[in-house]
């Protein structure tokens, strides 16, 4: 009895599927169209001819417009938002954050990419419906900091504490951030910026109807106790204006931002070295489909060579971009360690470090023109290698001459999280 009840569900269920596949087909529309609910415009039918068919772009066209075509998209589509706008975790890892969009279904119906890493504990975030409390003060070497959060202002004037940034948390950053500083020459600079993933840019830039505005207290704290030469960067506030204008800064099938939402940072980075950046449309981009998403990969200005590294000098030829992927790890073929170097033909007789998470992988294009040489790593205990290093990351910065210290993260990886708070990004500096 038990056997003939699970060969009808299964059957049932293939059934099903096979109906709402056909359901789908005949009801598809051929043309693209907007989708006001996702702020993007959903596939039309692929065009069919013999080269597209041969290099696979006619079955991954087909399978975006299925996608884009599915039967209650829109009904889906509302569901995950609602979902996603009641919960908010905070993890330590990206792993952890596309489990988290896999379960809302974040925006989309397609699901993450992740890069494999160990789940890992962080402190979570405290959340408010109700108006902001006032901030607990406390002195750090005689200069006061406060209690922040990242929030989200609410048309009808109520604001959500989405993160919190504990005093203890933000001296801690502090702490890191100034020994990079003291590892530098004189004229060197540590440029730190943290960045909100997709889930919640997207949940905010679809519900500008509900949403007023967001924003970060903690970039301000943390610049007040940092050393000279550390510059620290609000990638919210950078962001808000392009998310209000309804620009594509984060990716809907994915939980990281695009090269239009790193590029925007990068020019506040550059602003605040007194550097002129460039400007984004000075780069080429090879556009691929991306899940329901596309994706552009950017192709460098000026020639470069791009290599693993290893025991300081011991060095793999890699390619530096991946054109052919149709997904996150096209860019720099995803996060390769334990080092990597990037040659450069622009002649500025300056060398930077670039340490992030998988976001960084994004902003390290626009850095390349402004140097000769750009050290690249990712300290997570998942990618990092320390016997493969061969050195600690000041050896490297001595060996390399490194002048400039880029740190990018997201809110995975935020201060809060163990990556900070357990000296994991410090802990191989000697």
């Amino acid at each position: 009895m038990k056997q003939k009840f699970v060969f009808i569900v299964q059957y049932g269920w293939i059934l099903l599927l096979a109906l709402l596949g056909i359901v789908t087909l005949a009801t598809a529309p051929g043309e693209p169209r907007k989708s006001e609910e996702e702020n993007r415009m959903l596939a039309g039918a692929p065009a069919c001819s013999a080269s597209a068919v041969l290099n696979g772009e006619f079955m991954t066209g087909v399978e975006t417009w299925l996608s884009d075509a599915i039967v209650c998209r829109s009904g889906i589509v509302s569901l995950s938002n609602d979902l996603q706008a009641a919960l908010s975790v905070e993890t330590d890892d990206l792993q952890a954050g596309d489990r988290m969009m896999a379960a809302l279904q974040e925006e989309t119906l397609g699901t993450a990419a992740p890069e494999a890493s160990a789940p890992q504990q962080t402190a979570q975030p405290q959340e408010n419906q109700t108006e902001q409390s006032a901030p607990k003060t406390e002195t750090v070497e005689g200069t006061a900091i406060e209690e922040t959060t990242f929030w989200i202002r609410k048309n009808d004037g109520s604001v959500r504490d989405v993160y919190r940034f504990p005093v203890e948390n933000v001296e801690n950053a502090a702490s890191v951030l100034n020994q990079f500083r003291a590892a530098l020459p004189e004229d060197g600079h540590v440029i730190f910026s943290e960045v909100p993933v997709a889930q919640t840019g997207n949940s905010y830039q679809l519900h500008r109807d509900e949403n007023e505005a967001w924003g970060s207290g903690m970039e301000e704290q943390l610049q007040k106790i940092v050393d000279p030469g550390v510059e620290i960067i609000n990638a919210s506030e950078v962001l808000l204006d392009p998310l209000e204008r309804g620009e594509h800064v984060y990716f809907h099938a994915d939980h990281h931002w695009t090269p239009l939402g790193a590029h925007a940072v990068y020019c506040a980075m550059m602003e605040r070295l007194g550097v002129p950046p460039l400007p984004y449309d000075e780069y080429r981009y090879v556009t691929r489909p991306f899940r329901t998403d596309t994706i552009e990969v950017i192709e460098a200005i000026e020639p470069v060579e791009s290599y693993l590294v290893q025991s300081l000098d011991q060095t793999v030829q890699v390619p530096y971009m991946r054109y052919s992927i149709n997904g996150y790890l096209a860019y720099l073929g995803g996060t390769l360690g334990p080092w990597r170097l990037f040659q450069t033909g622009s002649h500025t007789g300056r060398t930077a470090l670039l340490i992030g998470d998988s976001f960084s992988n994004t902003l390290l294009p626009f850095l390349l023109p402004h140097y000769d040489r750009v050290l690249m790593t990712d300290l997570r205990p998942t990618y990092y290698d320390a016997e493969k290093a061969g050195a600690s990351i000041r050896e490297y910065m001595d060996y390399y001459g490194v002048e400039d210290v880029y740190i990018m993260l997201c809110f995975a990886t935020s201060i809060n999280s163990a990556f900070f708070m357990d000296g994991r990004i410090i802990e191989h500096m000697d």
